[in-house]
């Protein structure tokens, strides 16, 4: 009896152990959230109400002063939105830069050498800003991997909406 008892606690640590190995290998290997920085305040709102704030804002300053509260308290501050500080920005060593066309267009050039720049346009012309605020919390969702938290955000600020 001693021996099937012993038997079955060697199986039940190692169980144990094969849990933890493959829950660390699944930790490993869980992919760390992107790190993004804007210039748009609508853009930050939707990394916010998303959960993932920017790392950093053009105009943070201004955007605290304008909503009077401190939203973004992990966020950093770039400076101007339309004069970035683009040493500064450079070593954030940011994934994305997320823009707003036409707004930022002209600083597209010097931030692309910092990273991948992805343009969301949001206002102007002919553009149904509903829709492309749908667009725009989609490809934010998309960027984190977090589609299915995107969807919910738009369904929660429809149901609100009507």
């Amino acid at each position: 009896m001693i021996c099937v008892d012993a038997l079955f606690s060697l199986v039940r640590k190692t169980n144990f152990l094969v849990i933890l190995l493959l829950l660390s290998v699944s930790l490993a290997n869980a992919e760390e959230p992107k790190k993004i920085v804007t210039f748009d305040y609508a853009v930050a709102d939707t990394l916010s109400d998303l959960e993932h704030p920017p790392v950093a804002l053009a105009g943070l300053l201004q955007y605290r002063e304008l909503y009077q509260e401190n939203l973004m308290p992990d966020t950093l501050e770039l400076g101007s939105k339309f004069q970035p500080n683009l040493e500064y920005l450079a070593s954030l060593d940011p994934d994305i830069i997320l823009i707003s066309p036409p707004a930022h267009v002209n600083l597209e050039s010097m931030i692309s050498r910092v990273s991948d720049v992805v343009k969301i346009r949001l206002f102007g012309g002919d553009l149904d800003v509903w829709k492309s605020l749908e667009q725009l919390t989609r490809t934010v969702g998309e960027l984190n991997d977090e589609q299915q938290q995107a969807e919910e955000l738009i369904k929660f600020v429809e149901a609100r909406a009507c």
